[in-house]
């Protein structure tokens, strides 16, 4: 009896292929539909409320630039000018370079203040403003005297000497210089004094900013310096004073110096009758002492 050979197994190689392509197409199909079956957007209509409000803005921004950049609504009609009297307006006035009729944004304010501190050195500071909608206005701060120069310039708190549009306060202080930079360091150690020494003042002289002297009425010369150590230099230059001395050196107030003390000297006493041939010898009137030059510095204290 012939041996049965055993049935051969079937390939599931094949069937599980076949069902997995099976598989996969049908959820692709599942797929297409599915995406097939999603409903389209409709596109938005845009609304016509909404456009011509859109234009209306954009004509109402084109209108106000031609307005204020193009049109003679706001164009430059008239210019103020304040902190100053009329007399000195008019020199205002003629130096602002303000172009009339031109739309007043397109002004160049800068250049109108620069040009009138350029042409009026008396001015100190200009601050020029649009006033809408068609006047510009230029602010004028003038400068003050403090003093004046030899050459009857006035002299204010910053040191810088020009020549005044108006007539300067009688008794004030005269400085000689001429540099910037010592005539502000003189205006400065003259603020410093105290009055009791700042009123004998009679003139100041400012070299340099490290050589500033000044005189007294009395014709007393004092070596001031620079303007550093000011209140150590007023004191010892207030416990120098009743020496009446020619010259007081307070430059180095550690070491200060006095030049040709004078004190005040007592009369002289009465000359003496000589004997002498004449039956009524001659009697010499008593003189009189020498005024005292430094009475005043000596009141100081």
């Amino acid at each position: 009896m012939a041996d049965k050979k055993p049935a051969k197994k079937k390939s599931s190689i094949g069937t599980s292929r076949s069902r997995s392509q099976g598989t996969s197409g049908r959820s692709s199909s599942s797929r297409n539909d599915q995406v097939t079956r999603l409903p389209r957007r409709k596109a938005k209509k845009k609304s016509p409320v909404k456009a011509l409000i859109f234009a209306g803005v954009i004509t109402i921004a084109l209108v106000a630039v031609w307005l204020v950049w193009f049109s003679s609504v706001f164009a430059v009609k008239s210019v103020q000018v304040t902190g100053v009297d009329k007399a000195l307006e008019q020199q205002v006035l003629a130096a602002a370079p303000v172009p009339m009729g031109e739309p007043i944004i397109k002004v160049d304010t800068a250049a109108i203040g620069e040009a009138v501190q350029g042409a009026l050195p008396w001015v100190a500071s200009v601050d020029v403003r649009r006033g809408y909608p068609s006047d510009i206005v230029i602010a004028v701060t003038p400068r003050v005297a403090v003093a004046q120069s030899t050459d009857g310039q006035a002299i204010d708190a910053d040191g810088i000497a020009y020549h005044s549009p108006t007539a300067l306060p009688k008794k004030l202080l005269t400085i000689n210089g001429t540099d910037p930079d010592a005539l502000g360091t003189a205006v400065r150690i003259f603020k410093q004094l105290p009055p009791q020494i700042a009123q004998k003042i009679a003139s100041l002289t400012a070299k340099s900013r490290d050589d500033v002297s000044f005189t007294f009425g009395s014709g007393a010369v004092v070596r001031w310096g620079n303007d550093q150590k000011g209140d150590q230099k007023i004191a010892v230059l207030t416990a120098l004073l009743p020496r009446r001395a020619r010259m007081y050196d307070v430059s180095a107030p550690e070491l200060p110096t006095t030049f040709d003390e004078n004190p005040k000297k007592n009369p002289k006493p009465k000359p003496t009758a000589s004997a002498s041939t004449d039956p009524a010898p001659a009697v010499n009137a008593p003189s009189v002492a020498p005024s005292d030059p430094f009475a005043d510095e000596g009141s100081i204290n």
